[in-house]
């Protein structure tokens, strides 16, 4: 947890993250560097040289693509016990609902990004209907995402750059991150629990259908 001096506001935008990893995962390589999986703009970044995978003929990117979904339930149980550090629930300050409702509510937003050298975002928060995300490295990355609080211009975490190492952090206005310094191609899985907003995945199903 990253803890933020309280805001003039009266808000508090205490960052709560983890340290995740991959594990039992295979060789996914060779299929990340075949040019027929990737889709150039899928989504909006704010800047080129990002290209995403999200519904692909490849089995192995596939199944990749559904894990973080069959964790789901895991994860928002995870999150939502009591946290020693705050001395309370910490997930109450971010949703409104208890953690029964977005067991049954939220869904899964997953995909794998390639960005290639010289990408970047800058230092920005997601969409509020994103709750809880992920981020892993599928391949040793030189450089990973960076993690800032809304007083210091400097990052106070970096996320490894190991493969099959990442992070998951909830979604909140103190949850300010930014990707930069990229000199190699790099593969990463992102995922998202949201409440609301588009399904991609099972957006790709229907378009399948017709």
């Amino acid at each position: 947890m990253h803890r933020i001096p309280k805001h003039h506001s009266g808000n508090t935008y205490d960052v709560l993250f983890w340290e995740v990893e991959l594990v039992d995962v295979p060789d996914c390589l060779s299929e990340l560097q075949r040019p027929d999986v990737w889709r150039a703009g899928a989504m909006s970044t704010g800047s080129s040289g990002r290209h995403q995978c999200y519904d692909c003929d490849s089995p192995l990117l596939t199944e990749l693509l559904r894990t973080p979904a069959r964790h789901r339930e895991e994860f928002i149980r995870a999150v939502a016990q009591f946290d020693d550090d705050t001395n309370e629930y910490y997930f109450k300050r971010s949703w409104y609902h208890g953690g029964e409702y977005y067991v049954q509510s939220a869904h899964t937003m997953t995909v794998i990004n390639h960005d290639k050298p010289g990408f970047k975002m800058a230092i920005h928060a997601d969409n509020s209907h994103i709750m809880l995300q992920t981020i892993i490295n599928l391949t040793d990355n030189d450089s990973g995402t960076e993690l800032y609080d809304i007083y210091s211009k400097e990052p106070y975490y970096t996320m490894t750059g190991e493969k099959n190492k990442g992070i998951m952090f909830f979604n909140s206005a103190g949850a300010l991150h930014s990707i930069g310094n990229i000199n190699k191609h790099r593969y990463t899985l992102y995922s998202a629990v949201m409440y609301g907003g588009r399904d991609l995945n099972k957006e790709a199903q229907w378009k399948k259908s017709y």
